[in-house]
């Protein structure tokens, strides 16, 4: 009998809704679980590399830079996509083309409200992982400098 495959994924900052790329797909878990913790090496840090299971079940995370525990989906990144929805609807006409109709004040109201509650929870995800050993994540894009950005 042969060894199970097993998909290996990386998501970019870990998170399922941003950009992702199939890295490749290993016979034997040992296999998968190297090319997943190699890739995000070779990565840089901007990519959390997951090995999912025949079964697309999640076996096992090589975490980005951000330090994500498993893939998640970015709230920021939702809200975006569905004002974007919301701005093509508004936009368009009943027949299908595009027209100059105006946001009424209660799409207007969802849209900041979408944003708002989206900037909550990933404020409360980030503070819910707490600071590692030592304080800051130095190595988290958002915490160096910018000098150290530039090199």
């Amino acid at each position: 009998m042969s060894k199970p495959a097993y998909a290996i994924v990386a998501h970019r900052w870990g998170q399922i809704n941003a950009h992702n790329r199939v890295v490749g797909v290993k016979h034997g878990l040992a296999a998968a679980k190297k090319l997943a913790k190699d890739h995000a090496i070779f990565c840089g840090g901007k990519y959390g590399v997951s090995v999912y299971s025949s079964m697309c079940r999640l076996v096992f995370h090589a975490p980005s830079m951000a330090g994500e525990d498993k893939p998640y989906e970015s709230a920021v990144q939702e809200a975006a996509e569905n004002i974007g929805f919301l701005m093509f609807h508004a936009a368009e006409d009943h027949t299908g083309r595009l027209g100059g109709v105006v946001l009424t004040r209660s799409q207007a109201k969802y849209i900041k409200d979408q944003h708002r509650r989206a900037k909550e929870e990933d404020e409360a995800d980030i503070h819910s992982r707490g600071p590692v050993a030592g304080g800051k994540d130095q190595t988290h894009p958002k915490n160096l400098s910018k000098n150290k950005r530039r090199t």
